[in-house]
């Protein structure tokens, strides 16, 4: 007996447990077994229930014995994932801990992800009027309906066990896209000697031969010829044009309008810093280069003429921002040298127009894609340059589940595609600091801001113990105040920077500056005010609340915090005509207000700009001289060992908001810890200094990069449960794991209880561990078998976050 011919897929199903994240495989219909169905979605039959699926693989077996389902029915024309994308949310699965429905739902616009609904289905003929009154005359009948009473679903629960009816699953479809009536010119047509045509049909075919697009929607001719539709009807009458229908799709940027700019002639060190990755570019290396260079050094227009190089070889970029605020600026420069193929990915836009930016990626409209973090997935082929602007920001890791590293990503895709990756920064990640000096990636140093009459702006440091000595609780030293008023009356603007961070917990002395730090891992102790107690969150070390300083014994010690909000409010109180405007999470809230704040404090509507974190990087106001840190401290009294690593990116980057044009800014910084080495390196532009000296500090402690962290996070209704069975977790990895990685706590999080649910966590600490992946997987496939629903775990390689 001769073998059958089996065309068979293999599925990633939509199934959220990590238990069960397997490929499915199922047969091919008949039908469609001469094409390729990778990448797209398919509609499955999974233990009873209907669902959704990618299509990963597809392979033919001869084997008579093969027993599987066949897919129901596929949902789409063209694939949604190409082939590097598929292999990515493998990676991306496997090295993340992550399932790989969930990575390919991360990838992919809302719009391609469907919504389940159950119904009550009829499947045979019921009484009348329980057909007319309960199942209001359908055949389908949801399950969730108001108008279902207690009585109807014992009736229903009784048609469902005699075979009447029976719950099935409805998918709702989101990707439905518009699209128009279009035609294209008829090159076959030869029947020309027995037509006659009048002068505007002949204007009419004129136009199609010398127009760029083959197929010219029918809207769009009209209004280009001045002509009728009627003429139009009657040359498709004729056959010489031909009709279809296409889909209509709209580039986020067709609003922003711009005028096209030209190249800025680079300085000596600019010029050496794009000739060495246009080589590799030129060359088709994958070299990933960290370009290091001080605020203002010109690294947005090395990027930029990059761009245009990998254009002329035929190649599409990804250029990544970590905040939607950069989006507004970088974007207009983008677009304002490349014009029309320039797209833009982030959480602002609707789902419309993120389904829209992936079509017109995937069709090779757009070439250039800039966004955030999400923008890393997106469906270009031939990638030959990825830019990670700002790439130390703690942005480009996700917190949620795929719990992935926009800069691994990076590097995984640069790999596949055989691209240049640039990451760029005035302040490295010391990762990839680490990185460089092992030559890893490529390091290229800028020393010079690029406007050669720019100069690093003067940097101040204001001891707030003598401001709070002299005029009591306030935002504004003398210091700060009287050159917020000198720069007013030269009509320049100022920026003042409020880390929002601030409103966490820690206890300060108001007199010395002393912050209690836990006696084992060197971080500031956490306020747990319910239980009287300072705690250490790596750990779990606990001690009482103080009621003097340990420092010098004063009974002035309390809580530190303060907001924007009361920034503003001093700040009109002190100056009531200054104009001021905030950037915080409560103004920025509605679609396009960041972008609006921006472009008003450009056209210089406004004085003042206060604000979070969100306004100390990559912005460019070349008439703000003055840039004021209201306090520079909150950063550094986090429990985190990277607290002083992120204080230091956050003021060198907010100092580097002033003086970008001609005039020399200042900057101030007020802090109670005027000799803290942190503030110290950050006022003297020290990057190296500080980068030296963190990495003692790293070192001392087995922190990275000289070790690699996983976290292990359990969440639990019942705080001691959740507390023995993360202590079970831990021991179960202890036997798995090398003897050389180290298991720090378990201990509650920061924030120990959140929506009624009780956080614990531990850290594992490792520099090669052969085993630890295999553990780690073992333990999260049997979670639910071991604990049920009851907790929840998260699993996050290299977190960038403790608390």
């Amino acid at each position: 007996m001769e073998n059958t011919r089996n065309n068979i897929v293999d599925v990633a199903v939509d199934l959220p447990i990590q238990q069960v994240d397997n490929l499915y495989s199922y047969l091919v219909p008949n039908e469609l077994v001469d094409q390729s169905i990778v990448g797209k979605r398919v509609l499955i039959n999974f233990n009873g229930r209907h669902l959704i699926g990618f299509v990963i693989s597809q392979r033919i077996e001869n084997d008579n014995n093969i027993k599987l389902k066949t897919i129901e029915g596929v949902l789409d024309q063209k694939p949604i994932l190409n082939r590097e994308l598929i292999e990515l949310s493998k990676w991306i699965a496997d090295y993340f801990y992550a399932t790989r429905f969930a990575v390919i739902s991360t990838m992919i616009p809302n719009k391609y992800k469907v919504k389940y609904s159950k119904n009550y289905h009829l499947i045979d003929e019921i009484d009348e009027e329980l057909f007319s009154n309960l199942f209001l005359g359908l055949d389908y009948l949801p399950i969730n309906a108001k108008h279902i009473t207690d009585y109807d679903r014992i009736k229903l629960s009784t048609l469902i066990k005699q075979g009447i009816v029976e719950i099935d699953t409805n998918i709702q479809m989101r990707d439905r896209l518009k699209k128009q009536i279009a035609v294209f010119f008829n090159y076959d047509f030869l029947d020309w000697d027995d037509i006659k045509l009048n002068d505007n049909q002949k204007h009419i075919i004129n136009f199609l031969k010398q127009s760029n697009e083959k197929i010219v929607p029918v809207n769009e001719l009209v209004t280009k010829t001045g002509l009728s539709k009627s003429t139009i009807n009657t040359l498709i009458k004729k056959k010489i044009l031909q009709k279809t229908e296409i889909v209509i799709t709209k580039n986020a940027l067709d609003e922003i309008h711009v005028e096209q700019d030209e190249p800025l002639k680079f300085n000596n060190g600019q010029q050496l810093a794009f000739n060495e990755i246009k080589a590799s570019l030129i060359e088709n290396k994958n070299d990933k280069f960290l370009l290091e260079g001080i605020t203002g050094s010109g690294k947005t227009e090395i990027y930029l003429q990059l761009i245009e190089e990998t254009i002329k070889l035929g190649k599409t970029v990804i250029l990544l921002v970590p905040e939607i605020t950069l989006t507004s600026q970088i974007v207009r420069r983008v677009k304002s040298r490349f014009g029309n193929i320039v797209g833009l990915q982030h959480s602002e836009l609707n789902d419309t127009q993120r389904l829209d930016q992936w079509k017109m990626m995937q069709d090779g409209g757009i070439k250039i894609i800039v966004g955030t973090r999400s923008a890393i997935f997106s469906p270009l082929d031939n990638i030959g340059l990825i830019i990670i602007d700002e790439e130390h920001d703690l942005s480009y890791k996700q917190d949620e589940n795929p719990r992935y590293h926009t800069r691994d990503v990076a590097i995984k895709r640069s790999e596949n595609n055989n691209a240049v990756l640039v990451l760029g920064s005035a302040t490295p990640s010391l990762e990839s600091r680490a990185r460089a000096l092992k030559k890893v990636f490529k390091l290229i140093l800028l020393n010079e801001r690029a406007n050669k009459d720019s100069k690093l702006p003067k940097i101040q440091i204001v001891d707030l113990k003598e401001t709070y000595k002299q005029k009591g609780e306030t935002n504004f030293s003398d210091q700060l105040l009287n050159k917020i008023k000198d720069h007013l009356s030269n009509k320049k603007q100022i920026v003042l920077l409020l880390n929002r961070r601030g409103f966490s917990n820690f206890l300060m002395c108001r007199d010395c500056g002393y912050v209690p730090h836990d006696k084992n891992c060197d971080v500031a102790l956490t306020v747990h005010k319910d239980i009287g107690k300072l705690k250490c969150h790596y750990c779990g070390n606990e001690e009482t609340i103080p009621t003097v300083c340990a420092n010098c014994r004063s009974k002035n010690i309390s809580f530190y915090g303060t907001g924007t909000q009361s920034v503003e409010q001093e700040l009109h109180q002190l100056i009531p005509e200054v104009k001021t405007v905030r950037m915080d999470a409560d103004t920025t809230s509605k679609k396009g207000s960041s972008d609006k704040i921006i472009q008003d404090f450009a056209d210089l509507k406004y004085d003042v700009l206060i604000g979070t974190q969100m306004i100390s990087k990559g912005l460019d106001f070349p008439n703000v001289t003055l840039v004021g840190v209201i306090n520079a401290d909150t950063g550094l009294n986090l429990p985190d060992f990277r607290s002083g690593e992120k204080t230091f990116d956050l003021l060198t980057q907010v100092a580097g908001r002033a003086g970008r044009d001609k005039e020399r800014g200042e900057v101030i910084f007020q802090t109670f810890n005027p000799d803290n080495y942190i503030i110290q390196f950050a006022a003297k532009h020290d990057y190296e200094g500080f980068f030296q000296n963190e990495m003692r500090y790293r070192h001392l402690m087995d922190y990275p990069p000289y070790f690699y962290t996983v976290r292990i996070s359990l969440s639990g209704l019942n705080d001691l449960k959740t507390s023995l069975a993360i202590e079970q977790i831990k021991m179960e990895l202890e036997n798995k794991i090398e003897s050389t990685s180290i298991i720090v706590g378990p201990s509650a999080r920061s924030i120990a209880k959140i929506k009624n649910r009780f956080f614990y966590q531990f850290l594992i600490k490792y520099k090669k561990d052969l085993l630890l992946d295999q553990a780690i997987k073992e333990v999260q496939k049997n979670f639910y078998k071991n604990y049920g629903k009851e907790f929840k775990i998260a699993i996050d390689r290299e977190p960038q976050s403790f608390i």
